[in-house]
């Protein structure tokens, strides 16, 4: 079943901040952590219920799922 990940615009800023913090540092990590980013989001889109609810669910009443990743 696929399911409709949305990226919020302050989520994908973050995630473009973390990516420029790494690069940085290590293009190549930077690489790795962009991967493992994408790769996360599409395991989400392919089996979100498989995902924890996120700590937000209650407080909007509504089934939010989150995947937390490392690299």
């Amino acid at each position: 079943m696929k399911f409709v990940v949305t990226v919020l615009r302050r989520a994908q800023a973050d995630a473009d901040l973390i990516f420029q913090w790494i690069a940085e540092r290590s293009p190549d990590g930077a690489i790795r952590w962009s991967r493992a980013y994408d790769h996360s989001l599409m395991e989400l889109r392919r089996d979100a219920d498989w995902q924890g609810l996120a700590a937000e669910s209650d407080e909007l009443h509504t089934e939010l799922r989150e995947k937390l990743f490392k690299t």
